[in-house]
């Protein structure tokens, strides 16, 4: 009788992705390129293998982004008022010109 031989490991090896880690260097702020140089794969494997990681990451990213934006903007920082305004509420800036004796409005 013959022997089975056990079946060969073919093509690379298959690199350790830690999800952690991801979420970290998501949450840091990294960009996906970033990060898949740092975890020492390509930028397809990484969205392949961890894109939750990297999602979750980046959510905790702007939570911390949209604390911070409140905390200057009850401080009074107007310019922390008017990114809130324009990311929460929908505001937008008006602006207004004339032209040939009438009036142009234009809403960014």
């Amino acid at each position: 009788m013959s022997k089975i031989e056990p079946k060969r490991n073919r093509g690379r090896p298959r690199g350790r992705l830690d999800p952690a880690l991801v979420r970290r260097l998501a949450g840091a702020g990294l960009t996906t390129e970033e990060i898949a140089m740092v975890c020492q794969v390509s930028k397809s494997t990484l969205l392949r293998r961890a894109k939750p990681a990297l999602e979750r990451g980046r959510a905790r990213l702007n939570v911390s982004l949209r604390r911070a934006q409140l905390r200057a903007a009850r401080r009074g920082c107007t310019r922390a008022l008017v990114a809130l305004g324009r990311a929460m509420l929908g505001q937008r800036d008006r602006v207004e010109a004339t032209h040939y004796g009438g009036t142009l409005r234009v809403v960014e």
